[in-house]
């Protein structure tokens, strides 16, 4: 494996300094000679690729050899700025459902079993070939739509695998809890495109009977860990990324909060070369109890951005504040929105009276001395067009 990943990344940086106008500048800037990189052993001596600067560079950070027919297009949610669009061949997207396909493997789903995506980007494109050979049935579920519609279609079509963001997959459970609950369970629950939150997995496990298994990946990415079978951690997909967690551009060791840094080894037509995702982790190195070997993280506050700053200089992470409103009985969808330095509001939607509230607002206010914490309740939170909700924003700052 060590190996392999070697030749990957040396072949990565080397092609892309040899096809892609933007990798070229880059490692000339840089002062990088590509082919003095022989391994991942030279990763640092690479600059970080951000977001902004592949947007800026559009299809300059592209292959330009890539024929029409055997292009794919597709793009970021957009939940934390402009979407960036990405580029794949043909053949990169087969690997990238391939190690999809893999992930969900270790967990019981089977390719050829039905299954429905809660948001849009969670499930395969449709009119592929495999969806022509029976393979990668998806049922699609529009967040537009009343969440009343998406319980509707599930217990209609009765799917093996439900996976979803976890903001749908509070609505769905809230939902399916007034009804009495559901009278079909999946045999397969995953979530992934956001944190999953811990105070959600009580109402998940009430709904559904288990917990849900987690895939963490990204639109740019695929898949690029997933959960732990022995409990605890996420494994990376080491013959797909390359992960570092880095604080202010070093390495973190194990148990320090980092920012999550991937190069993709299978993509090649817009390569992602020591790309800051925005998510903070933790390496884990506790013993396995699944025996596989690969690396472990914890995801444990989000996007680095999802923090609330405040004048004397505290910091707190959003994920911290969730838990108290999160687990109010009844309560659909919230967010934090920060309107000044010291102000802040909660809003949510919710069923009936969620007495509890009250009672959630007081805890947050507890964290939050010297803050204006005031609540705002609406019929309901909107999602993006993928499904998701953001979970803090600064308005009017």
């Amino acid at each position: 494996m060590a190996r392999f990943r070697d030749e990957r990344f040396r072949w990565t940086v080397r092609n892309a300094a040899a096809t892609i106008p933007f990798y070229r500048r880059l490692l000339a800037v840089a002062g990088v000679d590509p082919l003095s990189i022989r391994g991942l052993a030279d990763r640092g001596r690479l600059p970080l690729v951000t977001r902004d600067a592949l947007r800026q560079a559009g299809q300059e950070a592209w292959r330009q050899d890539v024929p029409a027919g055997q292009r794919w297009l597709a793009s970021t949610s957009g939940s934390s700025g402009n979407p960036l669009i990405l580029l794949y061949h043909q053949a990169e997207r087969v690997r990238m459902h391939a190690v999809n396909l893999d992930c969900e493997w270790l967990y019981g789903h089977r390719p050829w079993r039905l299954a429905m995506g809660l948001g849009t980007q969670l499930v395969s494109p449709q009119g592929t070939w495999l969806q022509r050979l029976g393979l990668l049935r998806w049922i699609r579920v529009d967040p537009a739509r009343p969440v009343r519609e998406w319980v509707d279609l599930f217990e209609r079509h009765r799917p093996y695998v439900l996976r979803g963001y976890p903001s749908m997959l509070r609505e769905f459970c809230v939902e399916a809890q007034r009804r009495g609950g559901l009278k079909w369970r999946p045999r397969v629950l995953a979530t992934g495109g956001e944190l999953y939150p811990p105070e959600l997995d009580e109402l998940v496990h009430r709904t559904f009977g288990f917990s849900p298994i987690t895939c963490y990946g990204a639109m740019e990415t695929g898949r690029m860990a997933f959960s732990c079978t022995g409990g605890g951690g996420l494994h990376v997909r080491m013959d797909a990324v390359d992960l570092e967690i880095l604080r202010e551009g070093v390495p973190v060791g194990p148990g320090q909060s980092g920012e999550v840094v991937l190069t993709s080894l299978i993509f090649t037509c817009m390569p992602l070369i020591r790309y800051p995702v925005g998510d903070l982790a933790v390496w884990d190195d506790s013993p396995c109890a699944c025996g596989l070997w690969w690396p472990k993280l914890r995801l444990h506050e989000g996007r680095g951005s999802d923090v609330l700053a405040l004048p004397d200089g505290r910091r707190v992470p959003i994920t911290t504040l969730g838990g108290p409103i999160g687990r109010v009985p009844g309560v659909r969808q919230y967010q934090f929105i920060q309107t000044g330095p010291t102000a802040l509001t909660v809003r949510y939607s919710a069923d009936g009276d969620a007495r509890e509230v009250g009672a959630a607002l007081a805890l947050i206010r507890g964290q939050l001395p010297g803050v204006q914490v005031r609540s705002e309740r609406v019929e309901r939170i909107g999602h993006s067009v993928t499904g998701k909700v953001p979970r803090f924003i600064r308005q009017g700052m």
